[in-house]
């Protein structure tokens, strides 16, 4: 994502995730249907493929398209790959491995990417645990 406008959008949108998490869960569709405007719209980011997650859990759950759902979660995990880890690697790796892609493929599977989301967030602040790292632009 070259947008910084955009790029700050999207962090935001990621900054939201723990409060809409706890305090209005029904939101959480919304806000990756959000992010996934500006992911189409500008190229992914380091939020935008946390919140693909998140999206991937809305499309399994509410229109059942597992398939589709396991594509935005492999999609979010790839940038991760290409790009690098950051803050957001931790909970990525952590929705993908524990709601999407556990669904998809086989258990023995998922732990490697469990384990990846563990390792991230032992090297690194957890998002999920503080919030504010994700307001950062990547």
């Amino acid at each position: 994502m070259t947008d910084p406008v955009a790029a700050g959008c999207q962090a935001i949108l990621a900054a939201l995730v723990p409060p809409i998490y706890f305090v209005r869960i029904d939101l959480l569709g919304a806000l990756s249907s959000l992010s996934l405007e500006l992911s189409v719209a500008h190229g992914l980011s380091d939020a935008g493929a946390l919140l693909f997650t998140l999206h991937a859990i809305l499309v399994r759950d509410l229109f059942h398209q597992p398939a589709e759902a396991f594509a935005y979660g492999k999609t979010a995990i790839a940038y991760f790959e290409k790009n690098g880890g950051s803050p957001l690697a931790c909970p990525t790796y952590k929705v993908y491995s524990s709601h999407v892609a556990v669904w998809a493929m086989p258990l023995q599977d998922v732990f490697p990417t469990f384990r990846k989301s563990i390792a991230y967030g032992a090297s690194s602040p957890c998002v999920s645990r503080s919030s504010s790292s994700a307001a950062r632009p990547s």
